[in-house]
């Protein structure tokens, strides 16, 4: 798990040992590395305990390599930066 989230984004959470009750929010947060670019990109999803297990709050958002490279063309500098490099997972953008 990477952290509580609150009012303040960046929640105290509970104790390590306190179980998970219906309404915490917390974060998962791997981290993608490409070391041949030296470039890092952060993929976080906000999850919801309920009731009845959890909802993942942002699903729906750009998760793949693909889905975030599209959003990446079309909005950031980033894509023109990298345009024509060698993708982590080998492919040539």
């Amino acid at each position: 798990m990477g952290h509580y989230l609150d009012m303040n984004v960046i929640g105290a959470g509970a104790a390590p040992d306190e179980p998970l009750q219906p309404g915490m929010v917390f974060a998962i947060e791997p981290l993608l590395f490409c070391n041949a670019n030296q470039f890092a990109v952060f993929i976080e999803d906000n999850v919801l305990v309920t009731d009845t297990g959890y909802e993942v709050l942002s699903a729906g958002l750009p998760y793949t390599a693909d889905e975030v490279e599209t959003v990446d063309d079309k909005h950031h500098f980033y894509a023109r930066k990298l345009k024509g490099k060698v993708r982590c997972d080998g492919v040539s953008s």
